[in-house]
C-alpha cells in the first residue's frame, strides 16, 4: 500500500470515530483530526492505528515524528472521544519555534502529553534536558529533573538544573532545588530560581544579590530590583549594605523615545557611620531630538564633595571633581553639523573651575565626497574659563583642522595617504617676566596677560595594509567551537609634522577643555624651573614609521 493510500485511510477512520463526538460542519483542527503518514501500518480495532517506520503525524499545530506510533481513541468519563498518541524511538515535537526529542511521547489530541528523556529547546535560546517534560498546555510546561542554559556550545559555559520547573513560553523559568554550574561544575545552590526568557530580555523581578569586600567598605551585601516599565522605558532600585561604611541607597531611571531621544538618570544616597549628613552622587544625562532636526543634549554629575568621591567612587577620573555639567546643541546640515555648548567643571574643595562657557563648533565626519576624496572638518570658538572659582581667568581659543585622504583599495592590498592642517589661536598667553619666567598673580595663578598666541602645522600621513592571510581549522575535539579561524595582516604606518612656531606657555596651548588642568597644578608647582626663557622654534617632527602586524584568531 502507498502512503498516500494510508494517509487516506487514516484520515478516513479518524473522521469516523470523530463524527460521532462532533458535527461533521465544524473545522477538522478542532474535531481533533490527526494526519499518519508511515512506511506501514495496522488498524487492529475500530479506532486504533499500528504505524510503524518513519512515522509523521500532524495535527492542529503540532507534528511528531517517531520510529512508532500507536493512534486510539479513548471514550472519556463525559461521553465524548478522545484520540490518544503513544510514540516510541526517536520521538521529535514539533511546535512553531519548539523542538523536543527524547525516547517516548504520550499525548492527546489536545496537545497535552509528556515526553521522556527529552532534549531540545521550548524556544531559541532556552536549551533543555530534562528526564521528563509534561505539556500543560500551549504555552506552558511542567520539567523535572532539568538543566537549563542559552549557551549553544557541546559543553556550556554555564546553567543551572533544577528538580521541578515550569516554563511559561516567552515570559520565564521558575523551579526549585536549583543548582548554578560553569562549565558542568556546580557553583551555588538556590532554593527557588526565576529566569526570564522574555524575547526582548526585559522582565520585572528581583536582581541576583552580590556579596563582596573591600578595605575600605568591608563586606557589602547588594540587593536590586528591577521594574520593566515597557520596551522602552525601565527603572533600578538599589539597597547597599557595607559594615564599615554605612547604607546606600541608589536608582537609575533609562528611556528611550520613538525618535533618537533618551536618557540615564543615576542617584545615589549614601548614609555614612563616620558621619552626621548624608553624601550623595548625581549622574544625569539626557538627549533630546527637537524640531526643525535640532538635537539638545544635557549632562549633571554632581556629589557632595570631592572626599566621598575619592573614596566611594567606582572612576579614578569621577573622583577627583565633584561639579560637573554640560549643555549642548546641535544641528545637521548635511554638509556639516553646527553645534553650540557649554561645559564647566568645578573641582569642589580644590576651590578650581575649568570649561569652557560659551562655545561654538562646525563639524564634518570625514566621507567621500568627489573622485574618491575623503574630507572632513573640524573647527571651534571657545570662551576658556580655569583658575581660582571667584577670580578664574577667561580667554578666547579658535581651532582649525581640516583633513583630506583618498583610500586605495587594491584585491590585496590598502592605501591611505592622508593629509591634515591645524590652525590654533588663543586670545592671551601666561605673562613672562624680565627674566623669563611666568608671572604669578595675587592667588598663585598663571597671569595670563601676555599676547595673543597662535600656531600651526601639517600633518601627513601614510598607511599601508595587507595583504592578508587566513585559514581555517577544523577542531572537532576542542569543545569551544568545531572550526577556528586565524587571520594575519600586516600594517604599516608613516607620518610626518611640519615645523611649528614658537610658543610659550604648554598650559596655554593645550587648554581645550579640562584636560590642561593637570598642566596648570604640575606647571604652578615647578613655576620657576620651568619658565626660565622661551622655547626656541621646533625644526619639525622627523618622520615616523610604525609597522604593527596584527594577529587576529576567531
Amino acid at each position: 500500500m502507498s502512503p498516500r493510500d494510508v494517509l487516506l485511510s487514516v484520515l478516513i477512520a479518524a473522521a469516523t470515530v470523530t463524527a460521532a463526538a462532533a458535527s461533521a460542519e465544524r473545522d477538522p483542527a478542532d474535531q481533533g483530526v490527526i494526519e499518519v503518514r508511515a512506511e506501514s501500518y495496522e488498524q487492529t480495532s475500530l479506532g486504533h492505528i499500528e504505524a510503524r517506520g518513519l512515522v509523521d503525524l500532524r495535527f492542529a499545530d503540532i507534528r511528531i515524528q517517531a520510529d512508532e506510533a500507536d493512534v486510539a481513541t479513548e471514550k472519556q468519563p463525559d461521553g465524548t472521544a478522545r484520540q490518544r498518541i503513544v510514540a516510541e524511538g526517536n520521538v521529535v515535537f514539533i511546535r512553531g519555534e519548539e523542538r523536543l526529542s527524547g525516547d517516548r511521547l504520550e499525548m492527546d489530541d489536545s496537545g497535552k502529553g509528556t515526553l521522556s528523556n527529552a532534549v531540545g529547546y521550548l524556544e531559541p535560546g532556552v536549551f533543555v534536558r530534562a528526564r521528563q517534560i509534561e505539556r500543560l498546555d500551549a504555552d506552558s510546561y511542567l520539567v523535572l529533573g532539568g538543566t537549563f542554559t542559552s549557551c549553544a556550545q557541546p559543553n556550556p559555559r554555564w546553567s543551572f538544573s533544577a528538580s521541578r520547573a515550569r516554563v511559561e513560553v516567552d515570559d520565564r523559568i521558575t523551579g526549585t532545588n536549583a543548582t548554578f554550574q560553569v562549565k558542568n561544575v556546580p557553583a551555588f545552590y538556590l532554593p527557588y530560581v526565576y529566569y526570564p526568557i522574555r524575547k526582548d530580555h526585559r522582565s520585572t523581578g528581583f536582581l541576583l544579590p552580590s556579596i563582596g569586600y573591600s578595605e575600605t567598605r568591608g563586606f557589602n551585601l547588594t540587593a536590586g530590583f528591577f521594574w520593566a516599565m515597557g520596551r522602552s522605558a525601565d527603572q533600578t532600585f538599589s539597597l547597599d549594605y557595607f559594615s564599615r561604611a554605612g547604607y546606600a541607597v541608589g536608582h537609575e531611571l533609562r528611556w528611550v523615545g520613538s525618535t533618537r531621544s533618551r536618557g540615564t538618570l543615576r542617584s545615589l544616597v549614601f548614609d555614612p557611620k563616620d558621619s552626621q549628613r548624608y553624601e550623595y552622587d548625581l549622574h544625569w544625562s539626557v538627549l533630546q531630538q527637537l524640531p526643525s532636526e535640532l538635537r539638545a543634549s544635557a549632562s549633571v554629575q554632581l556629589s557632595s564633595g570631592v572626599a566621598f568621591t575619592q573614596r566611594y567612587a567606582s572612576s579614578s577620573a569621577r573622583g577627583a571633581r565633584s561639579q560637573d555639567w554640560s549643555l549642548s546643541l546641535e544641528r545637521d546640515l548635511g554638509l556639516a553639523a553646527l553645534s553650540a555648548y557649554a561645559q564647566v567643571t568645578d573641582g569642589g574643595s580644590a576651590g578650581r573651575v575649568d570649561g569652557r562657557v560659551p562655545g561654538l563648533g562646525v563639524r564634518r565626519s570625514p566621507r567621500p565626497t568627489w573622485g574618491g576624496l575623503v574630507f572632513g572638518f573640524k573647527g571651534s570658538a571657545d570662551r576658556i574659563l580655569s583658575g581660582a572659582r571667584n577670580a578664574a581667568d577667561s580667554w578666547t581659543r579658535y581651532d582649525v583642522a581640516p583633513t583630506l585622504a583618498r583610500p586605495l583599495r587594491l584585491s590585496f592590498l590598502e592605501v591611505e595617504p592622508s593629509l591634515g592642517y591645524r590652525y590654533t589661536r588663543h586670545g592671551s598667553s601666561v605673562l613672562l617676566d624680565e627674566k623669563g619666567e611666568a608671572s604669578l598673580d595675587q592667588n598663585g595663578e598663571l597671569e595670563r596677560t601676555g599676547p595673543p598666541l597662535a600656531r600651526s602645522f601639517l600633518d601627513a600621513a601614510l598607511g599601508v595594509r595587507g595583504p592578508t592571510f587566513a585559514r581555517v581549522f577544523d577542531t572537532p575535539g576542542l569543545g569551544y567551537a568545531e572550526r577556528f579561524k586565524h587571520t594575519i595582516g600586516p600594517e604599516i604606518t608613516w607620518s610626518y609634522r611640519t615645523p611649528m612656531a614658537a610658543r610659550s606657555d604648554p598650559a596655554t596651548v593645550r587648554c581645550a577643555g579640562t584636560q590642561h588642568r593637570r598642566w596648570l597644578d604640575r606647571l604652578r608647582a615647578r613655576a620657576a624651573s620651568l619658565r626660565q626663557a622661551p622655547r626656541p622654534q621646533r625644526q619639525g617632527d622627523a618622520p615616523r614609521a610604525t609597522v604593527v602586524a596584527a594577529d587576529a584568531a576567531v
